[in-house]
């Protein structure tokens, strides 16, 4: 699935949180007229910086993990040919890096981008 996230560029994390078993971001663009929201769910393994991977899927853990990124603005969004999301905050401060492959928790894609939604 191509996900346009060049989108989260200039958007900052205002919640974290899980879904189901699905951590996620969500991102808000106050650039907009009027403000809008998109979250981002993860659902494989995933690395903020180069701490140690989370590979086991239990959700409260990625989410405690996730709330050091809560109130950082992304600077640059990549995705890879294997479908790898690098998310880099802050000029290079944090980065959150998405692997690109399903694990054995897997139930949906590995991360995907929801709508923009209305603040």
């Amino acid at each position: 699935m191509p996900e346009d996230v060049s989108l989260l560029r200039g958007c900052f994390v205002t919640e974290v949180g899980v879904r189901q078993a699905w951590p996620f971001l969500t991102f808000c663009d106050n650039r907009t007229d009027p403000t809008h929201e998109r979250r981002l769910y993860i659902d494989t393994a995933f690395r903020i910086n180069d701490g140690q991977p989370l590979t086991d899927g239990d959700a409260e853990r990625a989410t405690i993990a996730l709330l050091s990124l809560n109130g950082l603005t992304v600077t640059a969004a990549d995705v890879s040919a294997s479908h790898a999301l690098t998310l880099t905050f802050n000029g290079g401060d944090d980065v959150l890096s998405v692997a690109g492959e399903a694990a054995a928790f897997t139930t949906h894609d590995v991360w995907w981008l929801t709508s923009p939604l209305p603040a």
